[in-house]
């Protein structure tokens, strides 16, 4: 994802930049913005105007990135032999994936072909759950096993792994012997609540909203962000002892 800094605003204790993936950037007038008062216009350095593509903004307290967020306006969607994949983030900054270079990947893809062969990718483990549709996996001529819509399944990236179905899916990718990863779906009606409680501590979590109108994320009893369908939120060193999504 290449973004550029469109607004930096620092506060006592953290900093707050929006970031764009445009080129060039492009200012909406505050007066679209009612509830912009003049006061918190100039506190937030936004008196040429709102960047119009501004999707995305970083958190960063004491040092470290603490919560960034990724619209779905701004990733880059790529081709594959059986399909479409888009990347979501990756892990360390400016790692490539065809270099296989990176920690970990987080990536959606489309699924075209009715029978496919994944890329081997033996210094990874994978984890990978499925957005919309079913799909049939083996791995290595093994016996064919199903998943659908939620399920995960967990394998070693290496393995030859052979697909059948058409679908959606989600994936995570995460180096062996230097990341352990995880990856859980939560299904949630309008209105309901799930709390994050029992989240292991952990170095980077990261929320992707596959389907849906909206999903607020609060942390300490404060709404942290908006997510709207395709949007991926990402903590970093996040305790998630009070934290629950709605």
């Amino acid at each position: 994802i290449k973004m550029y800094v469109s607004t930096r605003c620092v506060f006592p204790g953290f900093t707050i930049t929006w970031l764009s993936g445009m080129n060039e950037p492009k200012n909406s007038p505050t007066t679209l913005f009612p509830k912009l008062t003049p006061e918190l216009i100039k506190e937030l350095g936004l008196e040429k105007g709102v960047e119009g593509s501004m999707s995305a903004f970083l958190l960063e307290a004491e040092g470290k990135t603490v919560m960034i967020i990724i619209r779905s306006t701004d990733v880059i969607t790529t081709e594959w032999s059986g399909g479409t994949t888009t990347q979501l983030a990756i892990s360390p900054e400016g790692a490539v994936y065809a270099d296989r270079d990176f920690d970990w990947r987080l990536s959606t893809a489309e699924v075209n072909d009715e029978k496919s062969t994944f890329t081997p990718l033996p210094d990874y483990n994978r984890f990978l759950t499925i957005r919309k549709g079913s799909l049939r996996l083996k791995h290595d001529g093994g016996e064919w096993y199903d998943i659908g819509e939620g399920d995960v399944a967990e394998f070693d990236g290496g393995s030859l792994t052979e697909s059948e179905g058409k679908v959606t899916d989600y994936n995570l990718m995460v180096r062996k012997g230097k990341i352990r990863g995880s990856l859980d779906t939560e299904f949630l009606d309008a209105g309901e609540t799930v709390f994050m409680g029992d989240v292991e501590k952990s170095k980077v979590t990261a929320i992707y909203l596959s389907r849906g109108s909206g999903l607020g994320v609060f942390c300490n009893g404060k709404k942290a962000a908006d997510l709207h369908e395709g949007d991926l939120l990402v903590f970093e060193e996040a305790d998630f002892g009070k934290e629950r999504m709605t």
